[in-house]
């Protein structure tokens, strides 16, 4: 995640004013753009093996692959965040694999407890990941894209294709294939 993120921070035409990055390699990916000069403020929200405090940002651990309180705060402060943001601003936003479970943002009706009842069902299941993701995508409010899709983002770097959220206006993906993907179509560099 660390080179491809550099890689491409060295494409972006307009430097990022804000970064969110969320995933097991969301530190990993927050200090990549450090090391590249950028001192844009941000949160990074990784599990508890890979924590670091990424200076000028606020960093949350949270709890992986099982989801626990701590992830419904880091929601709140991306949430809160993000809808700080104008339509000046650029937001970098680096997600890599673990969203769901570090940003449990659960749905209406749907508790922590259950998400967390859900993934412990999961894992015990035998299931191999792509499964377990199909089933979180038919269980309501059981993916972080019900944060990501509150995010307006203008940028987007994403390192790894785990699943993917809708994209907004003006924005591009980086795969970790170095594919670009944006609202018109694919194209491979």
């Amino acid at each position: 995640p660390r080179a491809v993120t550099t890689d491409a921070m060295a494409r972006l035409d307009v430097p990022p004013t804000f970064i969110i990055a969320i995933g097991k390699a969301a530190a990993a990916m927050a200090q990549a753009v450090r090391d590249t000069g950028c001192t844009a403020p941000g949160i990074v929200v990784t599990h508890d093996e890979g924590f670091a405090e990424i200076d000028g940002m606020r960093c949350f651990a949270s709890a992986h692959p099982v989801p626990d309180a701590r992830g419904l705060a880091a929601g709140e402060a991306v949430i809160s965040a993000a809808s700080e943001l104008g339509v000046d601003d650029h937001l970098l936003l680096l997600i890599s694999g673990g969203g769901s479970a570090l940003l449990p943002a659960p749905a209406d009706g749907v508790t922590l407890e259950d998400k967390m009842a859900l993934n412990a069902a999961l894992l015990a299941s035998g299931l191999d990941i792509h499964a377990m993701n199909a089933v979180r995508r038919l269980s309501r409010g059981c993916r972080t894209a019900g944060i990501v899709e509150q995010i307006p983002w203008h940028i987007v770097i994403w390192p790894h294709r785990v699943s993917c959220p809708p994209m907004g206006h003006g924005t591009f993906r980086i795969g970790i294939d170095g594919a670009f993907e944006t609202r018109d179509g694919l194209f491979v560099v």
